[in-house]
């Protein structure tokens, strides 16, 4: 096994963890060696890539939100953008075991991803069902990545039903 496919392992509980929480499909999450680094993507969407050679070890993802910076303390970042694509930053990883401290990192890169999703339809015909359960029920949880009523639901919005708390 490749030392990126052993990061990768490591970190692999706390990203199926979200996933289990929005009814997401473990098999939708996928590692993959592309030219010279490791891929994480879910769906067709990119999480984060691994790259480890003899003089580092890091992973790349999206830079977070100010508000989501705290995430970064205690580890060495690089947002140097003669390095790196606008809008991602390294993050170098230990040579030792990763810390338990990322794991709060890990679960907003993913949710992060989840949130990037635009609404690109307003709701479908389960919204009812939806809004009996609280949550998004549609089988196909990436498709249903892209309703709107299902980021109003994880809101705790919700505008049918016996659960309406919405006037």
């Amino acid at each position: 096994m490749s030392e990126p496919e052993k990061i990768y392992l490591s970190l692999r509980p706390w990203l199926l963890s979200v996933l289990r929480e929005h009814n997401i499909p473990e098999d939708q999450l996928q590692f993959a060696k592309m030219k010279d680094y490791w891929s994480a993507t879910l769906g067709k969407g990119l999480l984060f890539r691994i790259k480890v050679t003899k003089q580092l070890r890091h992973l790349t993802c999206k830079q977070l939100s100010d508000d989501q910076q705290h995430l970064f303390d205690g580890l060495k970042v690089s947002q140097n953008k003669t390095e790196l694509n606008e809008g991602f930053v390294r993050i170098q990883l230990p040579a030792a075991n990763i810390p338990d401290a990322m794991e709060p990192l890990i679960r907003t890169i993913l949710l992060n991803y989840l949130d990037s999703f635009t609404a690109e339809f307003d709701c479908c015909s389960r919204y009812e069902s939806c809004s009996s359960a609280k949550h998004c029920i549609h089988p196909d949880a990436l498709f249903s990545l892209s309703c709107g009523y299902r980021h109003k639901l994880r809101q705790g919005v919700i505008f049918y039903g016996k659960n309406r708390n919405v006037d």
